[in-house]
């Protein structure tokens, strides 16, 4: 009877914890980009690329975000996602390059901070992609890609396969369930759950659903 009781008092006092909860803003001045977690101390933001004009990044500490001294990183110029590896102790981005006038054709390499720069490594396996999603992998060790896009003109052409990186090769994984294809969509890892989470996304660059 006792447990009954303390389940009932935990369950009815539930709603007033959940209105109790709230955020707090960490940085007053906005910063935009793609966060990375650089170190757990210190989280590293990069901005989204632009071919000719880099990647723009800047390091959080005590309170703010610092513009780093190097930047903008111009090897950074086609960054698409960026994640941090626990394991490798590292700062992972995957950079998608496209020519053409209908982008049909692509490279795909990764960028790796050392902890002082980035260093480029092509990675020809993998086909080349626009705003995938880029997770660490809890269970198998490195990192995991789904989806993104093939930016063929007018609409792109939605990817749906699953990818993981370890060291600098990737591997296609098969997995037996598996969401549909969609591009822009945001990832995180549950480290408890041992699972990596896929929130959103959208069918096609344009005229797609979300």
């Amino acid at each position: 009877m006792r447990s009954q009781l303390t389940l009932a008092a935990l369950l009815a006092a539930a709603p007033t914890a959940l209105a109790q909860q709230s955020w707090t803003p960490l940085v007053e001045s906005g910063a935009t980009g793609r966060a990375v977690q650089g170190s757990p101390l210190q989280p590293r933001l990069l901005t989204v690329g632009f071919p000719f004009l880099g990647a723009l990044e800047a390091t959080y500490a005590g309170g703010s975000f610092e513009a780093d001294p190097n930047s903008p990183h111009q090897d950074l110029g086609y960054l698409q996602a960026v994640t941090y590896d626990p394991q490798g102790l590292r700062a992972v981005a995957y950079l998608g390059e496209f020519t053409g006038v209908l982008g049909e054709a692509g490279e795909s390499s990764i960028a790796v901070h050392d902890g002082t720069d980035w260093t480029i490594v092509p990675t020809p396996s993998l086909s080349a992609r626009q705003i995938p999603v880029f997770v660490a992998d809890p269970i198998g060790g490195g990192l995991v890609l789904f989806g993104g896009m093939f930016p063929r003109f007018p609409s792109g052409i939605a990817l749906g396969d699953t990818w993981r990186l370890v060291g600098t090769t990737w591997t296609q994984l098969a997995p037996a369930h598996s969401p549909p294809a969609r591009l822009g969509s945001a990832g995180a890892v549950d480290p408890v759950g041992g699972t990596a989470l896929i929130f959103g996304g959208r069918s096609q660059q344009t005229g797609g659903s979300y």
